[in-house]
């Protein structure tokens, strides 16, 4: 690739594994040199292996308020 920084915006609740398109920001296409494919993103979340007592409790809360 070019080297070119994007930001792309990650949709609330994006699950881990997910593919996100961005349009026209992939790698040139092989019969239009000056036109671009699109390039797919692949999300991938990482969890906290050790989080405080803290944390604990407020992710405890969290899953109190998804139940209600």
């Amino acid at each position: 690739m070019d080297g070119k920084r994007i930001n792309i915006t990650i949709p609330n609740e994006t699950q881990n594994g997910k593919m996100l398109k961005v349009k026209g920001m992939g790698m040139n296409k092989a019969d239009n040199p000056n036109e671009r494919g699109d390039l797919f993103v692949k999300i991938l979340l990482e969890i906290p292996k050790n989080i405080s007592d803290e944390e604990k409790r407020l992710f405890e809360q969290l899953k109190d308020l998804r139940k209600k």
